[in-house]
């Protein structure tokens, strides 16, 4: 689950998306006019340009890697009760982003922009803050024998009240260390987020006039506990001979809320405030707490009975829906040839249910057990502390922005400077500032360095707390309780509510590659601090942090592109045939061509496989029962695979530096999802997992990199080798979640759900294709060879060997359909995941290996590998030159026809690939 950090990444992207309004970039004719828009484009949500020419057919693709710092969180070790800095146990949070964007002309004046976003985040948040004297982080240590300690045990967060001290407070929730000695110090409570992934579509429909334009467009953002869809309208018109440019938007979002919370917090949750019924299933109403009802929002909580009586939360899901209403008003003036002015005003007001599922504030019950004593031990926290609430936020949130930008070119230095200031402010307390400033500086040879730094301020919202307390007095005489103060409608202590300061820099490095491509190159390092507010932050640090990203960018002019008769015509010996929709192989065929000498080819390829249904033994169905007692090597198996999907997005980077030789660049992009059930008779001990759950993982796959050579070519048929391989890029050490049943940090996530194989792998492939008439044919054969012994966490997989057959018919010259038959030869897992040493719960070493208790057959690597057989059907068509440069679209469809596993596994579902190609 996702965990606070990152639920905002929606939001985040969609504000920065496309549709945001813009109407293009300016197609730049000068130096000055192109470091103008560089420097301008560098702001998210600028109102149009003036002077705007229409933009070329464009293809962009970004990849982004952003990733924390790991947090200062204090406690104790068991048995040594001073609070220091623990150790970090949990990797921090991360993301991997792919980010695409196409450009096409429909005609003169009408354009069309197709936006596809996906990233995928993990690692540990806070889920809540605590007084350090709490205790709230106390942890199990083993000793080294000098004192200190050679290894930590324990997990975090601690929610449970029965887990927090006693500690004094006074009457203005100052905490104690020791009487009169206040120690306010806090300290964030984490949980480890498994990984999540979001993926969001959009398009955006742009009408130029000469001096105005007009644009709109919709899209959805999907993740597993999130949806959002959105619509926005806008545009731009010219005045003063087009030196002013009058630029505005309209947008609405629905966002819905299904989260089902961590199943090992729900013990330790209270959700009252969201519950029509209290934490029993008998209790008619929560009003009774005194926790005041959430204004929206409400959470099912799904019971399970037991026999003898008594029962168990199985199950926690909140719902909640949200709108979001925005405008923008935009004005930018040209001041004169080098030099012009932006200001745009903003307005958005947010309603419904606002909070974060994910995040939890402590609520202590204080007791006064002597009222003549002194501050600091008249108040005692008692250690049935109230509990653990679910953060409650209002339900409405207006909110404007200004800004003001200012934007230079110099000649001399062939430069533009760039200067920016934002402002926010909302109903809920929050004022922010945002100063700006970049330089963007030319070179020769089409290089542009971009330096840039950022300074954010904002002020806490007026419902942060960072801890709730509930005073009491007590009558000793029949212990009855009476309460000195009630509890806010509103609390929150998600940090970024909190009042801090952001500093921040970051350099692009753009280079123009010729033939309409470019390349870009970007980091940035952000340092977020409480003290670094303006006037100073009023937190003590304790959720200081850092964070940094990197991005890798390449956009492609597909304008560019040769013509059908201009490729035939520099084409040789039959060469041509590769290029055309009706001659070229199936979307799932790779290396089946090689370029011309200088020429480029830039392509896309999607695809998508699913497992599900039926459990097999080779290529026999069987039960659950037979798969719990004999598909984990001897173990009784706690879960069963229930549906597996598995997506694969990979560009192709082609170049050739002569006829002989074509380059090939091949970066992945890869994610999966795996839903599983407990089986039968394990409920019990499989605890907080007695749901149907998921597991997601995805970021970068294996990188493959290739040469490919022209082995024999005639008038109507070539012959084509690749040689190269897989770089092991892909992490093979996602590990799954911690939990009460997961006693280990060290647990790697299934076999098949690792990003690559941990191995160099050798993949050569031999193709042949012929054609006569309408009608053409093809055969490749290709392997993939592990080199080496096991990777890193300690196995390799199988060795791979695959054969196919098709052939395809012309219909007419720009569509052509195809059949294939394909043969795969995947061989089992070698070696297991390296041990894991157990511990006992003292914190000591029992000198034996941790034997997980959550496992399931696709943890045995018995279990993968087989044969296998499909048959596919394919559709290829060629685009009008007019549009995308006249690139090539692939669509293939696959369906199993004999499927032989080694061991039990899920049964294969229909594929499906997809691919698009352009050359230059």
């Amino acid at each position: 689950m996702r965990r606070g950090a990152a639920v905002g990444a929606t939001r985040r992207f969609r504000r920065t998306s496309v549709l945001r309004g813009r109407t293009g970039r300016i197609a730049p004719c000068e130096s000055s006019l192109r470091l103008l828009t560089v420097a301008a484009l560098a702001l998210p949500g600028l109102a149009a340009l003036p002077a705007q020419a229409q933009e070329a057919d464009s293809l962009s693709i970004q990849f982004n890697h952003y990733e924390e710092g790991n947090r200062d969180i204090y406690g104790s070790f068991e048995g040594h009760p001073e609070d220091v800095k623990l150790p970090h146990y949990y990797d921090a949070v991360r993301a991997d982003t792919l980010h695409g964007l196409f450009h096409v002309n429909l005609r003169d004046r009408l354009s069309l922009d197709l936006e596809y976003v996906q990233d995928t985040w993990s690692g540990a948040t806070p889920v809540g803050v605590a007084p350090v004297v709490s205790g709230a982080n106390t942890i199990k240590g083993i000793p080294d024998g000098n004192g200190g300690f050679s290894a930590l045990t324990g997990a975090t967060p601690l929610l449970f009240a029965g887990n927090f001290r006693m500690f004094p407070v006074d009457s203005h929730g100052n905490t104690f260390s020791t009487p009169g000695t206040i120690d306010n110090h806090q300290t964030d409570v984490l949980t480890y987020a498994s990984p999540e992934t979001r993926r969001q579509g959009a398009f955006n429909i742009n009408y130029e006039w000469d001096r105005s334009a007009l644009n709109g467009g919709a899209g959805l953002s999907s993740e597993p506990d999130y949806k959002s869809t959105f619509i926005n309208l806008g545009g731009r018109i010219d005045f003063n001979h087009k030196l002013t440019t009058l630029g505005w938007g309209l947008s609405f979002t629905h966002d819905t809320t299904d989260a089902k919370l961590d199943p090992d917090e729900l013990p330790y949750l209270n959700p009252w405030a969201y519950s029509s019924r209290g934490v029993y299933p008998d209790e008619p109403d929560a009003a009774w707490t005194g926790i005041t009802p959430a204004p929206s929002g409400h959470l099912d909580r799904t019971f399970r009975f037991h026999d003898g009586g008594g029962f168990d939360v199985v199950e926690e899901t909140m719902h909640g829906t949200r709108q979001d209403w925005a405008g923008h008003l935009g004005l930018t003036r040209v001041l004169d040839r080098n030099s012009l002015l932006t200001t745009e005003l903003g307005y958005t007001r947010s309603t419904g249910y606002l909070a974060n599922p994910y995040k939890v504030v402590y609520d202590f019950e204080v007791v006064n057990f002597d009222s003549s004593s002194d501050i600091g031990t008249r108040f005692l926290v008692h250690r049935g502390v109230f509990g653990a609430l679910i953060e409650v936020r209002p339900d409405e949130r207006r909110q404007i922005d200004g800004h003001l930008g200012y934007k230079r070119y110099f000649a001399r230095p062939d430069a533009a400077l760039g200067i920016d200031y934002h402002y926010t402010r909302d109903d809920w307390g929050i004022r922010a500032h945002t100063f700006e400033v970049n330089w963007s500086q030319a070179f020769r040879g089409g290089w542009t360095l971009t330096p840039r730094l950022r300074y954010y301020s904002q002020s806490k919202a007026d419902f942060y707390v960072t801890s709730l307390f509930e005073y009491y007095n007590v009558n000793f005489e029949d212990f009855s309780f009476t309460s000195l103060n009630s509890l806010p409608a509103y609390y929150s202590s998600d940090g970024r509510l909190a009042a801090f300061g952001t500093l921040s820099g970051s350099l692009v490095l753009d280079k123009e590659l010729g033939r309409g491509i470019s390349l870009e190159l970007g980091t940035e390092y952000y340092s977020h601090r409480a003290g670094l507010k303006l006037g100073g932050g009023s937190q003590d640090g304790f959720d200081d942090f850092h964070y940094w990203n990197v991005n890798l960018g390449l956009k492609v002019d597909l304008s560019g592109t040769p013509r059908r008769d201009r490729v035939a015509a520099n084409s040789t010996d039959g060469m041509e045939l590769h290029h055309h929709a009706a001659h070229s192989a199936p979307a799932g065929i790779l290396f089946d061509h090689t370029l011309d000498g200088g020429q480029w080819m830039l392509g896309y390829r999607f695809s998508r496989s699913t497992e599900g249904g039926s459990l097999l033994l080779g290529s026999t169905p069987v039960s659950i029962d037979a798969v719990r007692t004999d598909g984990c090597g001897g173990k009784t198996c706690a879960v069963t695979p229930r549906a597996m999907d598995m997506n694969m997005q990979m560009l192709e980077i082609m170049y050739a530096p002569s006829h002989a030789v074509t380059f090939m660049l091949m970066p992945q992009f890869v994610d999966m999802d795996m839903t599983m059930t407990p089986n039968p008779g394990f409920v019990s001990s499989h605890g907080s997992h007695a749901a149907t759950h998921s597991h997601h993982t995805g970021g970068i796959g294996d990188t493959g990199f290739y040469a490919l050579f022209p082995l024999a070519s005639w008038a109507d048929g070539q012959v084509t080798l690749a040689l190269g391989g897989t770089a092991p890029t892909g992490s093979v050490n996602i590990k799954l979640r911690k939990t009460m049943f997961n006693e280990n940090y060290d647990q790697r996530i299934h076999y098949g759900m690792q990003l690559g194989s941990g191995t160099w792998d050798f993949n050569p492939t031999l193709s042949y294709q012929g054609t006569a008439g309408h009608a053409y044919w093809g055969a490749q054969a290709n392997g993939t060879k592990r080199l080496g012994g096991r990777n890193g966490a300690g196995y390799r997989l199988g060795d791979l060997a695959q054969a196919s057959l098709w052939g395809g018919y012309e219909f007419t010259p720009w569509l052509s359909g195809s059949v294939r038959g394909v043969y795969t030869s995947v061989g089992r897992i070698h070696g297991a995941f390296n041990p894991v040493p157990a511990i006992e719960y003292s914190g000591a070493p029992t000198g034996e290996v941790y034997v997980p208790t959550h496992i399931g057959p696709f943890d045995q690597p018995a279990n993968y590998g087989g044969r296998f057989a499909d048959i596919g059907a394919g559709l290829n068509l060629r685009l009008p030159a007019r549009m995308l440069g006249g690139s090539l679209l692939k669509f293939e469809y696959l369906h199993p026809a004999i499927t032989k596993y080694n061991g039990y596994q899920l049964d294969r579902e229909d594929s499906l690939v997809l691919g698009w190609s352009a050359m230059f």
